[in-house]
C-alpha cells in the first residue's frame, strides 16, 4: 500500500534478529529496506548483509562500538555495494559519513545542540562537515554549569 508514494526507504519492516523474514520482506517489495541501527556488532551486521535482509544499511555509531567500528561496518557494506547512513548522533556521525564512499545520509535529531556553542546546522537539506580542529564542535560553558549535575 505504500509504494505508490514512493518511499525512499521502509525502515524496520521486522525485527532485525529475523534475518529470514526480513530478507523474504526485502524481496517482495520495490521500495528499499533499511535496518541495522539495533546491531551491536560487525557480526550481526555481516549477517544482515549474507542474508541479503537490506538494501540500505541504518549504523548507530553508540551501539556498534565506536568510530572504528563504525568505520568497518561501513567498509563492510561497501563490498556488498550497500550504502550506509546514521542513527543519531549527527553531530560526530555527519564526518564519518562523508569520510566513506558509499555515505548515504545523516540522521539529524538536534536533541543536544543545546550544548555546543556553534551546534551542525542543515541548511537546505544539506549538513556541512566542521571545518574547525577535532570534531568542529566546542562546549558551550553556559549549557556545561545548566546541566551540571550537582
Amino acid at each position: 500500500m505504500l509504494e505508490p508514494y514512493n518511499p525512499y526507504w521502509l525502515e524496520d519492516p521486522l525485527s532485525s534478529e529475523d534475518l529470514g523474514d526480513l530478507a523474504q520482506v526485502a524481496r517482495s517489495l520495490d521500495m528499499p529496506i533499511s535496518a541495522g541501527e539495533t546491531f551491536c556488532t560487525k557480526h550481526g551486521i555481516r549477517a544482515l548483509l549474507e542474508k541479503d535482509s537490506v538494501d540500505i544499511l541504518i549504523v548507530d555509531l553508540e551501539r556498534i562500538g565506536g568510530v572504528t567500528e563504525w568505520m568497518k561496518v561501513a567498509t563492510m557494506a561497501q563490498a556488498w555495494n550497500r550504502p550506509v547512513a546514521s542513527h543519531l548522533f549527527h553531530d560526530f556521525s555527519v564526518h564519518l559519513v562523508a569520510a566513506v564512499p558509499n555515505g548515504l545520509f545523516v540522521e539529524y535529531m538536534p536533541w543536544w545542540d543545546v550544548i555546543y556553542e556553534e551546534p551542525p546546522q542543515v541548511k537546505e537539506g544539506q549538513m556541512e562537515v566542521p571545518n574547525k580542529p577535532g570534531w568542529g564542535l566546542r562546549l558551550d560553558p553556559r549549557a556545561l554549569k545548566k546541566y551540571e549535575l550537582k
